[in-house]
C-alpha cells in the first residue's frame, strides 16, 4: 500500500473525477490520490504516453483522455468521452499548466506570454465550462492549481503569474456563482515544487538558492504535500468551502 492510501479514506468511493495535467507533476500526484481514495479517474494530457501511463498505474478505474485543453471542442468531446466510459464526473482538477521562459517583463516573448495564457488560464475555464452541465446537474467540486505566484510579485515570470493571479480569480468568481447550484470552486497555490516545469530553473545553483532563501520552511515541497490539500478541496470533508485559494508554498506569500 502507497503512503498516499495510507492516508487517505475511501472518500472519494464511486466518484468520477478527471484531471487534466494528469500525465505528470501535481497533476499526477492528484490524480494517483484520487484512485487512492477509491475515485475512478479519467487522466487528462497533451501526451497520451504520460496519461496512458498514469491510468495504467492506477489500473481499472483509470482512463485516459488526450486532450489539449486550449481547444474548446476537445474540452466538450473529452467530458462528454468521461461520460460516456466512466460517468458524470462530480470533481474536476485543472492542471494542465506551462511556463516556458523566464525573462524581464519588457523582454518577455509575447507569443510566449499568450501562450501561457492561452493553456494556464483558458484551458481552465474551457475545461470548467465543458464541465458545467453534467457539474451543475450533478453538484460536484472542481479544483484549480493556480500558483504562489499568481498571488506576491515574482521577477522573470509575468505571464506565469499573471495567468495564476487570473486563475485564482476565476475560481473565487465560480465560487460564488455556482455554490447555490451545488457546486464548490476552489484553487490550491503551490509554492516551489521539483516538477518538469521547474526542474531546469532549479538546477541553477544560484535560483536554486534564491527559492529556499524565500522559503520560511526552507525546502521545496513534496508532490505528495501539495496533492493532499487539492483531494481535502475536492472532498466532503471541505464541504464549507467555496472560492477559497489555499496557500501550499512553506510560507512564500506569507
Amino acid at each position: 500500500m502507497s503512503a498516499v492510501e495510507d492516508r487517505v479514506p475511501q472518500r472519494f468511493e464511486g466518484r468520477v473525477c478527471l484531471v487534466t495535467g494528469g500525465g505528470r507533476g501535481i497533476g499526477r500526484a492528484i490524480a494517483l490520490g484520487l484512485a487512492a481514495g477509491g475515485g475512478r479517474i479519467a487522466v487528462a494530457a497533451r501526451t497520451r504516453a504520460q496519461c496512458e501511463s498514469v491510468a495504467a498505474e492506477i489500473g481499472e478505474r483509470g482512463f485516459a483522455v488526450e486532450l489539449d485543453v486550449t481547444d474548446q471542442a476537445a474540452c466538450e468531446r473529452a467530458v462528454a468521452e468521461v461520460i460516456s466510459v466512466l460517468g458524470p464526473p462530480s470533481v474536476v482538477v485543472c492542471a494542465a499548466g506551462i511556463s516556458p521562459v523566464r525573462q524581464r517583463t519588457e523582454h518577455h516573448d509575447v507569443e510566449a506570454w499568450r501562450q501561457i495564457l492561452d493553456v494556464n488560464l483558458t484551458g481552465s475555464y474551457l475545461t470548467v465550462r465543458a464541465a458545467a452541465p453534467v457539474l451543475l446537474e450533478h453538484g460536484g467540486s472542481v479544483v484549480l492549481v493556480a500558483s504562489a505566484i499568481g498571488l506576491i510579485g515574482s521577477p522573470r515570470t509575468a505571464a506565469y503569474g499573471a495567468s495564476k493571479a487570473s486563475v485564482v480569480h476565476l475560481a473565487r468568481t465560480l465560487g460564488r456563482e455556482w455554490a447555490s447550484r451545488g457546486v464548490r470552486v476552489n484553487a490550491i497555490c503551490p509554492g516551489y515544487v521539483e516538477t518538469d516545469l521547474t526542474r531546469a530553473m532549479l538546477a541553477v545553483d544560484h535560483l536554486r538558492a534564491e527559492v529556499l532563501g524565500q522559503t520560511p520552511l526552507g525546502r521545496l515541497a513534496t508532490l505528495e504535500e501539495v496533492a493532499e490539500p487539492a483531494l481535502f478541496l475536492a472532498s466532503d470533508a471541505a464541504s464549507y468551502v467555496t472560492g477559497a485559494a489555499l496557500l501550499v508554498d512553506g510560507g512564500l506569500a506569507a
